[in-house]
């Protein structure tokens, strides 16, 4: 409840949240969104006047001379005004200070200040070191103060680099981050529209218009972070099941302990108590272990909430706190108290019943209506436990699906490791083409240095590599279509797919010859299926583009590989690619495939990599095995929840059914004793139990299974082809429940049957 308030309803830490809007860029023919330009950021402070305030921000990681990371988040000299809000301590950034070579201040954050400084009172005007710069402290931003993302530990006036200015006249946009707030009679749609007029000229996004769907995109500043509320509801409302079996088992439980205090209560009638008195001491009894459970609930609520974060299910960008607030205190209040009311509610019920004795599931005597309230709750919770199995099987069922989907290549044994040779990733070298030559020969020099390690069977090269959450687009032209396409183009080196193991369907492989200005492509088999169905792709061909801006080049289908997994397990077939021999931009990824456990070499390919190019940034270094499993935390993290909610959930409904089954054969041991002198057999009277607790079994699985099949749309998004009424999961299910459910049977009936006829007769 705590992440689900957090998400969706808790205060933003600024002013009139409800007014701030986030402004990018949404890539509608790649199917992503992204950040936009300083350039578009005046240019729609100048001319949309449906916002009232425009803030632009960038975020990155510095370090200290020290060697100490800091959190930096780049952001325009008013953006404390815009967000309405106010340091704690100091002051917020001066007009004059976002003018070149004069930003050299910073904003702390509290917890910054804290941890860092130790809360010194005196902190303004000390000094940071950060990347061979010195920066003054001007503010302290208040505890609970978060933007754009809660890791931000300072903030500096965002002065844009000889660097970032060439990336942006070079047409690249995606790191300069918007939001607004909206003028009190805007809306939404009518901010879209006017900043969409605004960018519809802009040169900048002319190529990204035509080639990618450019268009300008408005969302109110929490919806971007909507898609992890539907995991979350679903875990809040697993949770709430186990609370209703918890709150059942409680009942059960109480009922049978007021059953025994009978005589006690009568005594205390005797003596003039009223039933209302009983109510109180009965409640009473039960406040204190129910307020202590809640309290270490709340006490463990930090716990959890960083158990998720760690498993990618609250996002870590989230700009406030989750937890701490008096909402969560609110709902552990709210569920103590509903288990009280439960409880006080079963004692008002036994109370007034005047005969409570031979309580038995078929009785019809008052006392068997209270027999038929235990049976009905025992139903409730092998229904709600069916629900929450089943759910819990699709999720596992649908992860085995996901994990066995055919990626197209084999990660076992492979390591990847992206390098920059040339400053690509810092947007550097963009505006003058690296060497192509010295590039090459460094690539080659690289591609020997690694293969001569121990353990490694072979290294190839590709400025892009499935799961290194980086790709390609770009337009290319087909024989019969006008427009031109969208789609991954990827420059390999002539091992790639082997190192992959990427089969050829079609064809043959690229080789050393196939470079330069007409060589020949690979195009996979999504490709082929979409654009070349009636063509033998092997006499067809395609246009790539040139260096030259709108020039295209044919190129030659030499072969045809299957369709690779880039970015998900999940992820649709609507990005097709095409691989191509080329020596590189400056930036690349190694495929480097080992003899035995890739861990093991992951240091070492990093120190070779570091006595072959010193000046170069290694970015990614792992296995890709590893990268892979990444992308399915979330899946995975909320199937082990699922499940461990489920398994307690049976585990809750297990005992309820024992101990609801030992008080029937406890409270009908005189019945039994007689059945037996009147020559029952002792296998009779354990299939009479055993029949007995079937009976609510099969009532509670089958109205479990219908219930969970009918309101099963919450699951469906979480399902990988799979559906919620998945026939061979809820058969399983119902067939775990029933082994687990004729256990909690067994053991009562076998009392039973063990029972002497004269001990029962004996017996009240």
């Amino acid at each position: 409840f705590a992440s689900l308030h957090a998400l969706l309803w808790k205060a933003l830490p600024y002013d009139h949240p409800g007014q701030l809007v986030q402004i990018q860029a949404n890539l509608s023919k790649f199917g992503f969104k992204t950040g936009l330009t300083e350039s578009s950021y005046r240019k729609v402070r100048e001319e949309v006047d449906l916002l009232s305030g425009l803030v632009g921000y960038t975020a990155a990681t510095e370090n200290n001379e020290a060697g100490m990371a800091w959190s930096v988040a780049r952001v325009t000299h008013d953006f404390l005004s815009v967000l309405g809000a106010h340091p704690a301590m100091g002051r917020s950034f001066a007009t004059y200070e976002a003018a070149s070579g004069a930003g050299d201040v910073v904003i702390l954050s509290d917890r910054s200040w804290r941890s860092r400084f130790g809360s010194d009172p005196d902190v303004i005007g000390r000094a940071v070191e950060m990347s061979g710069r010195s920066f003054t402290i001007v503010g302290v931003m208040p505890a609970g103060f978060a933007f754009p993302d809660s890791q931000a530990d300072l903030w500096i006036p965002y002065v844009a680099s000889a660097e970032e200015t060439a990336t942006e006249g070079g047409g690249l946009f995606g790191r300069f981050g918007m939001l607004g707030r909206l003028a009190p009679w805007a809306s939404i749609e009518q901010a879209q529209a006017a900043i969409s007029a605004s960018l519809a000229n802009d040169p900048t996004f002319a190529t990204a218009r035509a080639e990618m769907g450019f268009q300008a995109e408005v969302i109110p500043w929490r919806d971007q972070f909507s898609m992890f509320s539907a995991p979350i509801f679903l875990l809040q409302l697993a949770a709430g099941l186990l609370i209703i079996v918890v709150v059942v088992n409680l009942a059960n439980l109480m009922l049978d302990r007021m059953m025994g205090r009978q005589r006690e209560f009568a005594v205390c009638r005797a003596l003039g108590a009223r039933d209302r008195d009983v109510l109180i001491g009965v409640v009473t009894d039960l406040m204190l272990p129910v307020l202590a459970g809640v309290t270490l609930g709340l006490l463990a609520v930090p716990f959890g909430v960083a158990a998720l974060r760690a498993r990618a299910l609250l996002p870590a960008a989230l700009p406030v706190s989750v937890g701490d607030d008096v909402a969560t205190l609110l709902s552990g209040s709210i569920l103590a108290v509903l288990v009280i009311m439960v409880a006080l509610l079963i004692a008002a019920i036994t109370l007034s019943q005047r005969r409570l004795v031979g309580l038995d599931l078929r009785d019809r005597s008052p006392s068997g209506r209270m027999g038929r309230t235990r049976a009905g709750l025992i139903v409730m919770q092998i229904a709600i436990t069916t629900a929450l199995v089943g759910g819990a099987g699709l999720l596992l069922r649908s992860a085995a699906n996901l994990i066995g989907e055919e990626k197209g290549f084999d990660a076992s044994g492979v390591i990847l490791t992206s390098i920059d040779l040339t400053g690509v990733t810092e947007g550097k070298a963009l505006d003058v083409p690296p060497d192509e030559a010295l590039v090459k020969a460094k690539i080659e020099e690289l591609i020997d240095g690694v293969g001569a390690l121990p353990g490694v069977r072979q290294v190839a090269a590709g400025e892009d590599a499935p799961f290194s959450q980086m790709e390609t687009i770009s337009p290319v032209r087909i024989a019969g279509r006008d427009e031109p396409v969208t789609a991954r183009v990827v420059a390999i080196n002539e091992n790639y797919f082997s190192a992959l193991r990427v089969p050829i369907v079609e064809g043959r492989t690229l080789d050393k010859n196939d470079g330069g200005p007409a060589g020949p492509v690979i195009v996979d088999e999504a490709f082929r299926k979409r654009w070349l169905r009636d063509v033998d792709p092997l006499t067809a061909s395609i246009d790539l583009p040139t260096d030259t801006e709108g020039e295209f080049r044919p190129a030659r289908i030499v072969g045809v590989v299957p369709t690779l997994k880039h970015a998900a397990l999940d992820e649709s077939v609507d990005r097709f690619s095409v691989y191509q021999l080329a020596p590189g931009s400056g930036h690349l990824f190694l495929v480097t495939r080992t003899d035995g456990d890739p861990a093991l070499l992951v240091e070492s390919i990093k120190s070779r990599v570091v006595s072959v190019a010193p000046d170069a940034k290694i970015g990614t270094n792992r296995p890709l095995a590893e990268a892979i499993a990444s992308t399915l935390t979330g899946r995975q993290a909320l199937i082990e929840i699922v499940g461990v909610f489920a398994l307690l959930t049976l585990a809750l409904a297990a005992l309820g059914l024992y101990a609801v089954l030992s008080v029937a054969v406890r409270r009908r041991t005189a019945e039994i004793g007689i059945r037996m002198a009147l020559g029952a057999r002792s296998w009779r009277i354990h299939s009479m139990v055993m029949g007995q607790g079937a009976l609510l079994v099969v009532a509670g699985m089958t109205l479990g299974v219908v219930v969970s099949v009918a309101t099963s749309r919450q699951l469906a998004g979480q399902l990988y082809k799979l559906a919620p009424s998945d026939p061979a999961t809820w058969t399983t299910t119902a067939i775990v429940i029933a082994a687990v459910a004729l256990v909690a049977c067994w053991m009562p009936a076998r009392r039973a049957m063990r029972i002497e006829p004269n001990v029962a007769l004996r017996s009240d």
